[in-house]
């Protein structure tokens, strides 16, 4: 499941992940979000929270994901991950370097720090 976070300011698309991931998710909330997000602004920063209950993406939603950041690859700025998952943290990890803005990685205790840094200037 994915649902925005409130309280963060318009160019950031704050969202947490848990549970399973589908196509749905992305198709019905996330993409839509973005989009509206990025009519506005010219590089929208992503906040995102992975909830220790998160269990996996389908191979739908993985797909959906792929499309959207190709797609709208320049109008992406940084982003803040917070999570505990060795998994998730790795993968960040590795994918990190490709892309165009920084990407930081904070546990779940850091969270706070997260959301200061993303929504720094």
């Amino acid at each position: 499941m994915i649902e925005q976070l409130e309280g963060f300011t318009d160019d950031i698309l704050a969202i947490r992940i848990s549970g399973k991931v589908t196509v749905n998710d992305y198709r019905d909330r996330l993409i839509p979000a973005a989009l509206d997000k990025m009519a506005r602004h010219k590089s929208l920063k992503i906040y995102c929270e992975i909830g220790e209950d998160f269990a996996s993406y389908t191979a739908g939603a993985a797909w959906e994901d792929l499309k959207l950041g190709i797609s709208h690859w320049g109008d992406f700025g940084k982003a803040a991950i917070v999570t505990d998952s060795g998994g998730i943290r790795t993968a960040v990890t590795l994918f990190a370097p490709f892309f165009h803005h920084p990407i930081h990685l904070y546990s779940n205790a850091q969270a706070a720090a997260g959301k200061s840094w993303i929504a720094e200037n």
